[in-house]
């Protein structure tokens, strides 16, 4: 038998259109490798990975490229085996490869996006799935994954439209539903987007992710109790998430002391591609463009951004600091915030870590707008007390709790903490505060109405 015969391959294909990779590889036994033409090569690499012979299908891959070194086939079958490996520069090679061979391959090009996407070249993969989508419109999982890139950089218009052309041509996509509703919760169209959500979970019940962007939807939409039942299929999906315990917490009256931390690096990751523009310009916070009749007139101190987000409040920080650095949980936010160039260093890190490894280094702690994501503050308090040096300054904005709530800290069905005046004052006195200043604040617009906050200047003694 030769590898020129035509009834050899007809064999060989009608095997592995059928699935039987073992009696392709038995057939293929009776021709040596070195004696197989490049397709065929190809056609036994192929046969051999699906069988777990990954050793033996490398082989047949070189002698294929040795033969044809533009082969595609070859290309992306090697680039498969490595990024099965996790050797995902190898595996991008071998895709792009396949990409320049074949440029009309939608396959290729998907799967280069998504070694480009795990290697967090964000950008190429948009490109590369442009592509796929060019040479396939209706090759669904790319416009999936390209809507969720769209997302992460705010453009969630465009995302819903090339969601709803994708499912236009295959409605059952559950997946794509999901991407669609998460869409449109991103562009605030909650109508929508919780009509898109039920559709996916209608087509998908055991998506977990489905169930709490419907959760958020459906909370941000007022309908708690809708809400709440949400985000306990999640959980029930995913028992081990602290978040969806928490966000369930936030609507059954549950009063944890302390959101997760990954709660809060979650939130913010999803928001940073559009925080600035989402919480200046659509709800009017001002806190930062304010800062400067609440900071100390000193300058030359050493300034900690606790919380300290996109970096908005930088610029009033900047120019009374002998150093400036800043903190947050959330990855993406610090990438917002090392942009803007003002920052001496930025930390990955928790407000009572960072406090907690740097005694007596701080003149002046900012927590603008942080401690509704935090709970109870007499640990914070503490650290901070220890944190700054003699006469330094806690600078922080509160959402306001009626005073004649006992408990002085409580966690509202919004997710975020409200503190009351006295609670303040006295973990104030607790650890050696004087207050200097407590000043009403609007805070942001909810609901079409103004949030009452208060804003706090304490000296430590």
């Amino acid at each position: 038998m030769s590898a020129a015969d035509p009834a050899l391959r007809a064999r060989l294909q009608q095997l592995m259109g059928a699935g039987q990779m073992r009696q392709a590889l038995d057939l293929l036994d009776v021709l040596p490798l070195q004696q197989q033409d490049a397709e065929l090569a190809y056609l036994h690499a192929v046969a051999a990975a699906r069988c777990g012979q990954h050793g033996r299908a490398e082989a047949a891959l070189a002698h294929c490229l040795a033969l044809s070194p533009q082969h595609p086939g070859g290309h992306f079958q090697r680039a498969a085996l490595a990024l099965a490996a996790g050797d995902l520069e190898r595996a991008r090679q071998g895709f792009a490869a396949a990409t320049r061979s074949a440029p009309a391959w939608a396959e290729a090009w998907y799967n280069l996006a998504v070694v480009e996407a795990t290697r967090g070249a964000f950008a190429e993969a948009e490109q590369c799935y442009r592509a796929a989508l060019r040479a396939n419109p209706r090759l669904a999982p790319a416009a999936n994954n390209l809507a969720n890139l769209l997302c992460e950089r705010g453009a969630q218009d465009e995302a819903v439209a090339l969601m709803q052309s994708a499912l236009a041509a295959a409605p059952e996509f559950a997946i794509g539903w999901c991407t669609l509703g998460r869409s449109l919760f991103r562009a605030r169209r909650l109508g929508p987007a919780i009509e898109a959500l039920r559709r996916s979970l209608a087509l998908d019940a055991g998506q977990d992710a489905a169930w709490e962007n419907l959760g958020e939807a459906l909370q941000l939409n007022g309908q708690t109790a809708e809400a709440a039942e949400a985000f306990a299929q999640a959980l029930a999906l995913n028992p081990d998430s602290p978040s969806l315990a928490f966000k369930l917490d936030t609507l059954r009256g549950a009063q944890p002391t302390r959101p997760p931390d990954a709660f809060v690096s979650g939130l913010f990751d999803g928001m940073a591609a559009e925080f600035d523009q989402w919480l200046v310009e659509r709800l009017g916070y001002r806190l930062p463009e304010q800062l400067g009749r609440y900071l100390p007139s000193a300058t030359g101190l050493n300034v900690l951004d606790l919380g300290c987000g996109t970096g908005l409040a930088a610029p009033a920080l900047r120019p009374l600091a002998l150093r400036l650095e800043g903190a947050d949980l959330s990855a993406k936010m610090l990438e917002k915030a090392a942009a803007r160039g003002l920052y001496d260093a930025l930390h990955e890190e928790s407000l009572q870590s960072l406090l907690a490894r740097q005694p007596q280094a701080w003149d002046l702690l900012l927590a603008a707008d942080v401690f509704v994501y935090v709970g109870a503050l007499d640990e914070v308090f503490a650290l901070a007390a220890a944190a700054l040096r003699s006469g330094g300054c806690l600078l922080f904005s509160v959402e306001l709790l009626d005073e004649a709530d006992a408990a002085g800290v409580r966690l509202q069905p919004s997710g975020r903490y409200a503190h009351s005046t006295p609670y303040l004052h006295a973990l104030a006195a607790t650890h050696g505060f004087e207050v200097e200043l407590d000043a009403p604040i609007d805070l942001r617009r909810e609901r079409e109405a103004m949030l009452p906050g208060r804003v706090l200047r304490l000296r430590r003694r």
